[in-house]
């Protein structure tokens, strides 16, 4: 490989996924157009019909896309796009088994009273103070995006925050551990709205104009969130790999 080239390890049909999601939140696709079948899929990417088959079929998982037999794929009616694409609208079950270990730089850690946008998405009071623990992702020394998260203290057992253990694991991993409710699902939106409250001097003095936003919610067995994340990165270098176990 040339100095300087990239690896690209996204699986091919999350490249896919991407594409198609892509087009659909620029407007290339709009709500009831038809989109490429399996055998232009294939053709497209030089992947085989599985492949092309397993991105149409997340892709009606996420909500994305409706599949018509004997018809093609059509992008949904309900689909609310371009400032949210809902991935997983139901909400995918945590294992109660550990995740791979992640590695993350713990940048920041605050305990502050949150803007309204914060204290709305959580149904709680302007008196009920908010963790905000900022992670920056690197690869080979390179920043390749930051994580915002978002937890209310009365949902930690002792309202503190162990920067040691967010460096390998998952926020959802450390709310099994320390949290006072426990999260039970996880629901994922890409390409979300860019908040004014995040910090966004990691990307520089001069964030980039191409920042790529999604959101990652977490919930308990009753539907409350009790945690969520902003992810910040530059569109060419932060497509979502997103990969779960299931109870």
């Amino acid at each position: 490989m040339a100095e300087g080239e990239r690896r690209d390890y996204t699986p091919l049909y999350v490249r896919i996924q991407n594409y198609i999601i892509s087009k659909i939140s620029s407007g290339e696709f709009k709500t009831g157009d038809k989109i490429p079948s399996e055998n232009e899929i294939s053709r497209m990417f030089s992947v085989s019909r599985i492949t092309a088959n397993t991105a149409l079929r997340g892709l009606v998982s996420m909500g994305v896309i409706e599949r018509v037999k004997g018809k093609g794929s059509f992008v949904k009616s309900d689909m609310n796009t371009p400032t949210a694409a809902n991935v997983f609208s139901g909400g995918v079950r945590i294992s109660t088994k550990d995740s791979p270990v992640k590695k993350h730089e713990v940048a920041s850690i605050r305990l502050f009273f949150p803007p309204r946008a914060v204290r709305e998405k959580f149904g709680i009071g302007d008196r009920d103070q908010v963790f905000e623990i900022i992670r920056p992702v690197k690869h080979l020394g390179e920043l390749k995006y930051v994580d915002y998260t978002y937890i209310p203290a009365k949902y930690l057992r002792d309202e503190v925050i162990l920067s040691s253990k967010l460096g390998e694991t998952y926020i959802h991993d450390y709310l099994k551990k320390y949290g006072s409710l426990k999260p039970s699902k996880v629901r994922i939106f890409l390409n979300t709205p860019m908040r004014d409250f995040l910090d966004l001097s990691y990307f520089g003095d001069r964030p980039p104009e191409d920042l790529f936003i999604w959101d990652t919610e977490i919930s308990d067995e009753t539907g409350r969130l009790i945690a969520f994340t902003v992810t910040a990165g530059r569109r060419s270098d932060s497509t979502p790999f997103i990969s779960f176990s299931l109870s």
